[in-house]
C-alpha cells in the first residue's frame, strides 16, 4: 500500500510539472520564415549552372529583422533576430493567436533602439503604409535606405506546431531615379565603408538600366560589391557580384532588362570616394 501511495504522489508530481512545462512553453512559440530572396545573397550556382565562385567579400549578407506584431489593439515588439543566408530563420516568442498584423522589418545593420520604437504599423490604409515606409522619415532616417519589409495579414500563430511561411522582403528607399529623363542620386563619400543601399527605379517608358561602376582619378565608386535588380514585390529578377576594388580610370558595366513600365529596385554594395552622382543612365 506504501509502495501505491508514493507511485502515485511520484505520478502526480511529473503530471504536474508535465503540465507547467507545457503551459510555459505555450508563450514560445516558432514561426518559420522561408524568405524568397536576401538583400546581398549570393547563389550557390550561376546562370549556367557552375558552382557561382567569387571573391571574398568585405561585408557580410544579411543582417537583422525586427517584428511588430499588432492584436487586438496591443502591440508587440521583437528582436532583433539575426538573419543569415543559407541558415533557418524563425521568429521566437510570439503568444500563440491570430494577428492582424505582422512586419518583419530587415536592416543590415543594427538598429538603435530609438529607431526600432518608430518603426510603423499599418493604420486603416495599407495604402497610406506604403506610402509612409517609403518616406524619407522612415525609409531614410529610420532605415537609412538599405532596409527593407515583409508584411503578414491575418497571421495565425500555433502552438504547439511550428507555422511555417513564405516571405518576400519588399526594399524600402526614398532615393529615386526617375526616369526616362531624371537626374541620378549622389554617390558620396563612404569614408572606407561599404555602404548597402536600395534606389527606388521609376522608369516612366525606360526599358533598360544601364550601370557604370567607375571612378574617375579616384573619385566614384572605388569598391563594388553586388549589384542586383529586385521587383516591386521583392522578387530578386538579377544580379552581379563583382566584390573587387576599381581601379582608377576604370570601369565595368551593367544592363538591367526592366520590368515593363513598373517600379523597381535597384540594390548596390560599394564604398566611394568624394561626391559625384551615380553612373545610373536609362534606355
Amino acid at each position: 500500500m506504501k509502495n501505491l501511495i508514493l507511485a502515485s504522489v511520484r505520478f502526480a508530481i511529473l503530471s504536474t510539472m508535465a503540465i507547467l512545462f507545457f503551459v510555459s512553453c505555450g508563450t514560445e512559440t516558432e514561426v518559420l520564415v522561408h524568405f524568397v530572396s536576401i538583400p546581398g545573397e549570393v547563389s550557390q550556382y550561376n546562370e549556367a549552372g557552375f558552382d557561382n565562385t567569387v571573391p571574398e567579400s568585405r561585408c557580410v549578407a544579411g543582417g537583422f529583422v525586427y517584428a511588430i506584431a499588432s492584436r487586438k489593439g496591443e502591440t508587440l515588439r521583437k528582436g532583433p533576430f539575426p538573419l543569415t543566408p543559407g541558415e533557418e530563420f524563425i521568429l521566437f516568442g510570439l503568444p500563440r493567436g491570430t494577428y492582424d498584423a505582422v512586419l518583419l522589418y530587415y536592416s543590415p545593420e543594427r538598429l538603435s533602439q530609438d529607431a526600432v520604437d518608430q518603426l510603423p504599423l499599418p493604420s486603416d490604409s495599407f495604402e497610406a503604409f506604403w506610402d509612409l515606409v517609403a518616406s524619407p522619415e522612415v525609409a531614410e532616417v529610420l532605415l537609412n535606405n538599405s532596409g527593407a519589409v515583409a508584411v503578414f495579414k491575418d497571421l495565425k500563430v500555433k502552438w504547439p506546431r511550428k507555422t511555417t511561411v513564405g516571405a518576400s522582403l519588399i526594399p524600402l528607399s526614398s532615393n529615386k531615379f526617375i526616369g526616362p529623363e531624371g537626374a541620378p542620386p549622389r554617390c558620396v563619400d563612404t569614408a572606407g565603408a561599404i555602404r548597402r543601399e536600395f534606389i527606388r527605379l521609376e522608369p516612366n517608358g525606360a526599358q533598360s538600366l544601364y550601370v557604370m561602376i567607375s571612378n574617375f582619378d579616384g573619385d566614384g565608386i572605388v569598391y563594388a560589391g553586388t549589384v542586383a535588380l529586385f521587383s516591386a514585390a521583392g522578387e530578386k529578377l538579377e544580379t552581379h557580384t563583382y566584390n573587387c576594388d576599381i581601379s582608377p580610370n576604370g570601369a565595368e558595366s551593367l544592363l538591367f532588362t526592366l520590368p515593363f513600365d513598373e517600379v523597381s529596385y535597384l540594390y548596390l554594395e560599394y564604398a566611394a570616394q568624394g561626391d559625384r552622382a551615380l553612373p545610373l543612365f536609362y534606355f
